[in-house]
Protein backbone atom coordinates (compact mmCIF):
# COMPACT_ATOMS: atom_id res chain seq x y z
CA UNK A 1 0.00 0.00 0.00
CA UNK A 2 1.29 3.45 -0.93
CA UNK A 3 1.63 5.99 1.89
CA UNK A 4 0.95 9.71 1.56
CA UNK A 5 1.81 11.95 4.51
CA UNK A 6 0.38 15.48 4.79
CA UNK A 7 2.35 17.84 7.04
CA UNK A 8 1.66 21.23 8.59
CA UNK A 9 2.82 22.77 11.86
CA UNK A 10 0.44 21.69 14.62
CA UNK A 11 -1.50 18.88 12.90
CA UNK A 12 -4.79 20.25 14.19
CA UNK A 13 -6.06 22.49 11.36
CA UNK A 14 -4.60 22.29 7.84
CA UNK A 15 -2.99 18.85 7.54
CA UNK A 16 -5.87 16.89 9.11
CA UNK A 17 -8.33 18.74 6.87
CA UNK A 18 -6.28 17.93 3.76
CA UNK A 19 -5.71 14.34 4.96
CA UNK A 20 -9.43 13.68 5.35
CA UNK A 21 -10.41 15.53 2.18
CA UNK A 22 -7.84 13.64 0.10
CA UNK A 23 -8.80 10.28 1.61
CA UNK A 24 -12.51 10.93 1.02
CA UNK A 25 -11.88 12.09 -2.56
CA UNK A 26 -9.92 8.92 -3.27
CA UNK A 27 -12.57 6.70 -1.66
CA UNK A 28 -15.41 8.43 -3.53
CA UNK A 29 -13.47 7.88 -6.77
CA UNK A 30 -13.08 4.17 -5.97
CA UNK A 31 -9.30 4.41 -5.59
CA UNK A 32 -7.75 1.83 -3.29
CA UNK A 33 -4.22 1.08 -2.18
CA UNK A 34 -3.36 4.55 -0.82
CA UNK A 35 -3.02 5.22 2.91
CA UNK A 36 -3.31 8.94 3.71
CA UNK A 37 -2.11 10.23 7.09
CA UNK A 38 -0.90 13.48 8.61
CA UNK A 39 1.47 14.93 11.20
CA UNK A 40 2.78 18.25 12.45
CA UNK A 41 6.31 19.61 12.56
CA UNK A 42 5.46 20.94 16.02
CA UNK A 43 2.45 18.74 16.62
CA UNK A 44 1.51 17.40 20.00
CA UNK A 45 0.00 13.96 20.20
CA UNK A 46 -3.65 13.42 21.00
CA UNK A 47 -5.41 16.66 20.14
CA UNK A 48 -8.57 16.81 18.05
CA UNK A 49 -9.00 18.84 14.90
CA UNK A 50 -9.96 22.51 15.29
CA UNK A 51 -13.71 23.02 14.99
CA UNK A 52 -13.58 25.05 11.75
CA UNK A 53 -11.77 22.22 9.94
CA UNK A 54 -13.99 19.54 11.49
CA UNK A 55 -17.15 21.51 10.63
CA UNK A 56 -16.04 22.01 7.04
CA UNK A 57 -15.45 18.28 6.71
CA UNK A 58 -18.85 17.48 8.25
CA UNK A 59 -20.47 19.86 5.76
CA UNK A 60 -18.90 17.74 3.01
CA UNK A 61 -20.16 14.52 4.66
CA UNK A 62 -16.63 13.59 5.79
CA UNK A 63 -16.18 12.33 9.35
CA UNK A 64 -13.04 13.61 11.06
CA UNK A 65 -14.31 13.08 14.60
CA UNK A 66 -11.88 10.32 15.53
CA UNK A 67 -8.83 12.30 14.40
CA UNK A 68 -6.00 12.80 16.89
CA UNK A 69 -2.92 14.90 16.18
CA UNK A 70 0.65 13.65 16.26
CA UNK A 71 4.14 14.95 15.87
CA UNK A 72 6.15 14.27 12.74
CA UNK A 73 8.80 12.52 14.84
CA UNK A 74 6.12 10.00 15.92
CA UNK A 75 5.23 8.83 12.40
CA UNK A 76 6.07 5.13 12.17
CA UNK A 77 8.59 4.24 9.46
CA UNK A 78 8.81 7.86 8.30
CA UNK A 79 11.59 7.05 5.84
CA UNK A 80 9.25 4.59 4.07
CA UNK A 81 6.57 7.17 3.22
CA UNK A 82 6.06 7.29 -0.55
CA UNK A 83 4.96 10.92 -0.86
CA UNK A 84 5.10 13.80 1.63
CA UNK A 85 2.92 16.83 0.92
CA UNK A 86 3.54 19.84 3.13
CA UNK A 87 1.44 22.97 3.49
CA UNK A 88 4.42 25.32 3.54
CA UNK A 89 8.00 25.30 2.31
CA UNK A 90 9.26 25.54 5.89
CA UNK A 91 7.42 22.31 6.71
CA UNK A 92 9.23 20.67 3.80
CA UNK A 93 12.52 21.84 5.33
CA UNK A 94 11.51 20.44 8.72
CA UNK A 95 10.65 17.06 7.19
CA UNK A 96 14.05 16.95 5.50
CA UNK A 97 15.86 18.00 8.69
CA UNK A 98 14.29 15.01 10.44
CA UNK A 99 14.52 12.53 7.55
CA UNK A 100 16.89 13.61 4.74
CA UNK A 101 16.16 10.43 2.77
CA UNK A 102 12.75 11.91 1.90
CA UNK A 103 14.30 14.66 -0.25
CA UNK A 104 13.10 13.24 -3.56
CA UNK A 105 9.61 12.48 -2.22
CA UNK A 106 8.73 15.71 -0.40
CA UNK A 107 6.87 18.63 -2.00
CA UNK A 108 4.46 21.30 -0.94
CA UNK A 109 0.91 20.32 -1.84
CA UNK A 110 0.61 23.25 -4.23
CA UNK A 111 3.99 22.58 -5.86
CA UNK A 112 3.21 18.90 -6.47
CA UNK A 113 -0.17 19.65 -8.07
CA UNK A 114 1.17 22.58 -10.11
CA UNK A 115 4.25 20.72 -11.37
CA UNK A 116 2.23 17.66 -12.33
CA UNK A 117 -0.20 19.70 -14.41
CA UNK A 118 1.98 22.40 -16.01
CA UNK A 119 2.53 22.13 -19.73
CA UNK A 120 4.91 21.01 -21.20
CA UNK A 121 6.19 19.49 -17.96
CA UNK A 122 2.98 17.52 -17.46
CA UNK A 123 3.60 15.64 -20.70
CA UNK A 124 6.32 13.74 -18.85
CA UNK A 125 3.94 12.59 -16.10
CA UNK A 126 2.96 9.00 -16.92
CA UNK A 127 -0.58 7.70 -16.60
CA UNK A 128 -1.94 4.21 -16.37
CA UNK A 129 -3.58 2.23 -13.60
CA UNK A 130 -1.70 0.32 -10.93
CA UNK A 131 1.73 1.86 -11.47
CA UNK A 132 3.80 2.28 -8.32
CA UNK A 133 3.44 5.71 -6.75
CA UNK A 134 7.20 6.06 -7.10
CA UNK A 135 6.76 6.38 -10.89
CA UNK A 136 4.51 9.41 -10.44
CA UNK A 137 6.70 10.96 -7.73
CA UNK A 138 9.84 10.52 -9.84
CA UNK A 139 8.15 12.12 -12.86
CA UNK A 140 6.93 15.10 -10.85
CA UNK A 141 10.36 15.50 -9.25
CA UNK A 142 11.93 15.44 -12.72
CA UNK A 143 9.55 18.18 -13.88
CA UNK A 144 10.21 20.35 -10.81
CA UNK A 145 11.36 23.90 -11.56
CA UNK A 146 14.95 24.74 -10.78
CA UNK A 147 15.51 27.44 -8.17
CA UNK A 148 13.55 28.55 -5.17
CA UNK A 149 9.86 27.73 -4.90
CA UNK A 150 7.46 30.66 -5.22
CA UNK A 151 5.68 32.09 -2.19
CA UNK A 152 2.42 30.86 -3.70
CA UNK A 153 3.48 27.30 -2.80
CA UNK A 154 2.68 28.12 0.84
CA UNK A 155 -0.82 27.69 2.23
CA UNK A 156 -1.16 30.22 5.09
CA UNK A 157 -2.29 28.95 8.47
CA UNK A 158 -5.84 30.13 9.23
CA UNK A 159 -5.85 28.91 12.83
CA UNK A 160 -5.67 32.35 14.42
CA UNK A 161 -7.86 33.94 11.77
CA UNK A 162 -11.58 34.24 11.31
CA UNK A 163 -14.07 32.22 9.28
CA UNK A 164 -13.08 34.06 6.10
CA UNK A 165 -9.42 33.06 6.59
CA UNK A 166 -10.43 29.43 6.99
CA UNK A 167 -12.63 29.64 3.92
CA UNK A 168 -9.67 31.04 1.93
CA UNK A 169 -7.53 28.14 3.17
CA UNK A 170 -10.13 25.60 2.04
CA UNK A 171 -10.44 27.29 -1.35
CA UNK A 172 -6.65 27.33 -1.75
CA UNK A 173 -6.29 23.57 -1.13
CA UNK A 174 -9.40 22.38 -2.99
CA UNK A 175 -7.91 22.24 -6.49
CA UNK A 176 -4.49 20.85 -5.45
CA UNK A 177 -6.21 18.10 -3.43
CA UNK A 178 -8.46 17.24 -6.39
CA UNK A 179 -5.41 17.16 -8.68
CA UNK A 180 -3.42 14.93 -6.33
CA UNK A 181 -6.39 12.58 -5.97
CA UNK A 182 -6.78 12.37 -9.75
CA UNK A 183 -3.07 11.67 -10.18
CA UNK A 184 -3.06 9.04 -7.44
CA UNK A 185 -6.06 7.47 -9.09
CA UNK A 186 -4.11 7.00 -12.32
CA UNK A 187 -1.53 5.00 -10.40
CA UNK A 188 -3.68 2.75 -8.26
CA UNK A 189 -6.39 0.18 -8.77
CA UNK A 190 -9.84 1.68 -9.06
CA UNK A 191 -12.56 -0.39 -7.43
CA UNK A 192 -15.70 -1.06 -9.49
Amino acid sequence: MDRVLVVCEGNICRSPYVEHLLRATLERSGVSGVHVESAGTRGRTGHGMVERSAAALRAAAIDGGAFRSRALRDVPALAAVDLVLTLERRHRAAVLDLEPSLLKRTFTLVEFARTATERPRAAAIPGGAAQPLSVLVDAVRGARRAGPAPDSDDVPDPIRGDDADHERFRAQVAEPVATVARLLGTHRTVQP
